[in-house]
C-alpha cells in the first residue's frame, strides 16, 4: 500500500528493511518494545534498524555495552504508514485536544442528563431520558454518525 502501484521487489526490500519487516516476528517485537521503553538499548551501527539517529529518537545517552548503547529517551511510537513518515506521536499530539475537549464535552451532557434524570425520577422525563440514552447507546457508530452529519451538515445550516 505504502508504494502504491510502483511497487517492485527493490523498493519492497527497501521498505522492509526500513521498518525491520525483514526480521523474525520476534525480533520485531523486542524492537517496537524497544522503541517503547523509556530505557532502552541501541546499536552504533548505522546500518542497524536499532541506530541511534538524530531525527528518529530524542535520547540521553547512559553508558556504552560493546557496540550498543543504553539510553534514556521517549517513547519512539514510530511513523504513521498514511501520513508519509510523519512520527506517530506527532498525529497524536495535534488530534488528542479535540478528542479531550469532545471527551470531555460527552461526559458533561451525560452528567446534566443523568441528574435531571435523578431528580425527575419515576415521570415522562426520567422516561424520556432512559429511552433516548438507550437508543444512542444501541444504535452503531457509523449509523449515528451518517445521522448527526444529515442533521448538523445539511438540515440544520439552512
Amino acid at each position: 500500500m505504502m508504494l502504491d502501484q510502483n511497487e517492485n521487489s527493490e523498493q519492497l526490500a527497501i521498505v522492509k528493511k526500513k521498518y525491520g519487516y525483514d526480521k523474525p516476528i520476534a525480533t520485531q517485537y523486542l524492537y517496537y518494545l524497544n522503541d517503547l521503553l523509556p530505557i532502552s538499548l541501541h546499536s552504533d551501527t548505522q546500518s542497524d534498524y536499532t541506530f541511534l539517529s538524530e531525527g528518529k529518537y530524542n535520547a540521553v545517552p547512559l553508558f556504552g555495552i560493546g557496540t550498543n548503547e543504553l539510553v534514556l529517551k521517549n517513547p519512539y511510537l514510530r511513523e504513521s504508514f498514511q501520513k508519509s513518515g510523519k512520527k506517530v506521536s506527532q498525529i497524536i499530539g495535534h488530534t488528542l485536544p479535540s478528542t479531550a475537549v469532545l471527551a470531555i464535552f460527552a461526559i458533561g451532557i451525560a452528567i446534566v442528563f443523568g441528574i435531571i434524570s435523578a431528580l425527575y425520577k419515576d415521570t415522562w422525563i426520567h422516561r424520556l431520558i432512559a429511552l433516548i440514552s438507550t437508543l444512542g447507546m444501541s444504535i452503531p457508530s457509523f449509523f449515528s454518525a451518517i445521522l448527526f452529519a444529515r442533521l448538523f451538515g445539511f438540515v440544520l445550516q439552512k
